[in-house]
């Protein structure tokens, strides 16, 4: 055997012994590698990291479904029958729990919102959203989406004048108005063009335009309206409004307080908004005649005063004071609040919101009764109500079972808790207590005895046909107890005027055997 062929043969039989010395040490290996890992550098099978495949009769995971994103507004009183110290105590404590459930996302509070806004230069999310069409707008024109173009200009206009009390920068609206003016005459529509173009010239009598971006037209239409405000010369305005003191601002600039008389305001078109700095706004646009005609407006403020001023903060809008109000008299329906929560929810950015009323039952204890509300349906469900007694000893387990409750409810809105109209305003009653009978007595329908208009009703079960000595003075005995609680109930409700006549069922209640009282108060 050559050299050659020898060292063949030795690699042959050779090839079989390293096989199984592979085979030996990867097998080792995979019996000291952790179940479910793979060694290092391994490269993963098709299809790992992603959900299995279900097998038959098997269900493959779902993902879990986006966790609900409320607001949550502040836990109010109804009719202010509860201290505002137990609502504060009631919903820090169930914000705090609503924290910890993290079954819903809760968001900030809507003046935290406010100001997380007022930090980007804005003023709401609505004025937000306009601004961002604005921008949108330039740039549709700019690519010749002249269209499109006059669809984001007018929305953006649109809604800076829905929401004058939250616009801040009025530079936006009329140069809104001007690119408006241009996204309309390139499609055509020239009348329109001319009219916005006017517009902005009544906000801007000095301004100029891009000569280069406008078509002459315009140029022209702006020229002669400026020409003419100047003509005219400024109008003579006597501005008053129910709330003294309140702040005046003429397109986005302070003029003054309440009565307030300006005699420099232009011919034309202008935006007036009045605040009472503690929630309420009116916000109007009005047409100055210019001449010096003297020209008298009225701007009532609604709900003055509803809901104060949070400090170094403008004004809270009136469609957020307007809710609070209106939850605050207990009586409430869906169609009534819509328009509201609509709005707050697009300026916040809130797709769920939440409430809680606090009110009282007629033995005194807490109630709260919380309420969720969908953006996307204008759903409004009324959730399990939660009973506080007077000491607040079981606020912690109170709050625990509401915050489960609120979850549970956003998570799935629940038909049967689908509420349209809801009134918390029930008349109390007060029982002197359960009905008193004596042994082998038979039940009786309890008589109630109301004075018309009070607050408080007794009841009292007058006793059956006495049969022998005995049983009347043991029913003499028992009544007078019921008379005498009675009474008392009366003292302690101090709220009642009126009387009270108990009586037997004898003919005479005069007769000695019989009973006779009489509870005045």
């Amino acid at each position: 055997m050559s050299a050659s062929e020898k060292v063949s043969w030795r690699r042959l039989m050779a090839a079989p012994l390293l096989a199984l010395c592979v085979l030996g040490v990867s097998a080792q290996a995979m019996a000291q590698e952790p179940a479910g890992e793979s060694a290092p550098g391994s490269q993963p099978e098709a299809g790992e990291g992603e959900q299995p495949e279900a097998g038959d009769g098997e269900q493959a995971p779902q993902a879990p479904a986006p966790r609900p994103k409320v607001m949550i507004l502040p836990t109010d009183r109804v009719e202010d029958k509860v201290s505002a110290l137990i609502a504060e105590r009631v919903d820090d404590t169930l914000r705090k729990r609503i924290k910890e459930e993290k079954r819903v996302v809760l968001m900030p509070g809507f003046t935290e919102v406010r100001k997380q806004l007022a930090g980007q230069g804005q003023s709401s999310a609505v004025v937000y959203q306009a601004e961002q069409l604005y921008t949108s707008g330039i740039g549709l024109l700019t690519a010749g989406e002249n269209e499109k173009a006059v669809e984001a200009f007018q929305r953006a206009v649109e809604l800076m004048e829905q929401n004058l009390a939250d616009l801040q920068n009025y530079d936006v609206l009329s140069d809104s108005l001007s690119n408006l003016a241009l996204a309309y005459f390139l499609t055509g529509y020239d009348l329109d063009g001319r009219k916005r173009m006017k517009q902005f010239a009544h906000l801007r009598p000095n301004a100029s335009v891009n000569v280069d971006k406008f078509p002459k037209e315009l140029l022209a239409v702006l020229t002669e309206e400026q020409a003419k405000i100047a003509k005219a010369g400024p109008g003579k305005l006597t501005i008053t409004s129910n709330v003294q003191g309140a702040q005046v601002f003429i397109d986005g600039v302070e003029r003054g307080v309440t009565p307030l008389t300006v005699d420099d305001v232009g011919f034309g078109y202008h935006y007036l908004v009045v605040r009472d700095g503690k929630g309420g706004a009116h916000a109007s646009q009005i047409r100055v005649k210019g001449r010096k005609s003297a020209q008298a407006i009225e701007a009532p403020i609604q709900n003055a005063g509803a809901v104060a001023k949070v400090e170094g903060q403008d004004a809270l809008p009136s469609y957020y004071t307007d809710i609070l109000v209106q939850l605050r008299t207990g009586v409430f329906d869906d169609g009534e609040l819509k328009p509201y929560l609509s709005e707050l929810s697009k300026q916040a950015g809130a797709p769920y919101l939440g409430w809680v009323l606090l009110h009282k039952d007629p033995m005194g204890n807490y109630v709260a009764t919380p309420f969720v509300w969908r953006a996307a349906d204008s759903r409004m469900v009324r959730v399990k109500d939660t009973v506080f007694n007077f000491e607040l000893s079981n606020l912690a387990v109170g709050v625990n079972q509401m915050s489960s409750d609120i979850a549970t409810a956003l998570e799935t809105m629940p038909d049967a808790g689908v509420a349209t109209k809801v009134s918390l305003v029930t008349a109390p009653v007060v029982a002197a207590g359960p009905a008193v009978r004596g042994p082998g007595d038979e039940a009786r329908d309890p008589v109630i005895i109301a004075p018309p208009k009070e607050d408080r009703v007794v009841v009292v079960t007058p006793p059956p046909e006495v049969e022998d000595t005995d049983r009347r003075e043991r029913r003499r005995k028992i009544l007078r107890n019921v008379g005498l609680g009675t009474a008392a109930a009366v003292v302690v409700g101090g709220l009642v005027a009126g009387s009270v006549v108990l009586f037997s069922g004898e003919d005479d209640p005069d007769e000695a055997d019989g009973f006779s009282a009489e509870v005045s108060w």
